[in-house]
């Protein structure tokens, strides 16, 4: 699907019987994609209309913007995630944001109340209170400290987003690597469009 800043992937359901149900808008978190969702569309997809599109940098979707023309912020990418569902149409659904999507999800649902008709958070922030003191210190990092900011790139790195999966998980085993997520890193900010 294009849109003005991108080619946005996106995995999809059609139910065979949809009976009333409005579709589920799946916004994904970081570092991944649309892919975090394919388990839950699998299980569910036969009695819900899913949409899980990858945003702009993120999984497959592919930038159409001229490298540093697109500034990746939480509201450029809710502008460009709202004219995807502006372009399949979408007159309502149940809003589903986990993590990273929800910043974005909430800044559509604050524009466009008349589009939701449901709202499911996991594992999401909507104010500062919720971050972790890590989180909270990586976000304060200012544009012109440029030793943070490597701290910063260094999260998109390879083992950056390993860490970001594994740590803390008492049987690496046990993660899937269907989604491989660290391949997904390379993905999610391509060369040049680090703002």
């Amino acid at each position: 699907m294009n849109t003005a800043a991108a080619e946005i992937f996106y995995r999809e359901t059609v139910p065979e019987v949809v009976e009333g149900r409005p579709p589920i808008l799946l916004l994904h978190g970081f570092p991944s994609s649309s892919h975090q969702y394919s388990g839950l569309m699998r299980r569910l997809g036969r009695e819900f209309h899913m949409i899980a599109p990858d945003y702009p940098g993120f999984g497959q979707s592919h930038d159409v913007s001229p490298p540093g023309a697109f500034a990746y912020s939480f509201e450029n990418i809710s502008r460009t995630i709202e004219e995807f569902i502006d372009k399949l149409s979408l007159e309502r659904f149940v809003l589903y944001v986990f993590d990273f999507g929800a910043p974005v999800g909430f800044r559509i649902a604050a524009r466009r109340r008349d589009l939701i008709a449901g709202v499911i958070i996991q594992n999401a922030n909507a104010y500062e209170a919720g971050l972790s003191d890590a989180a909270r210190r990586l976000v304060s990092i200012p544009r012109h400290d440029e030793a943070g900011l490597k701290e910063l790139d260094g999260l998109l790195t390879l083992e950056g987003t390993k860490f970001q999966y594994f740590t803390g998980v008492a049987d690496p085993e046990s993660i899937s690597p269907d989604g491989t997520p660290w391949i997904s890193s390379i993905w999610i900010c391509p060369v040049g469009r680090r703002t």
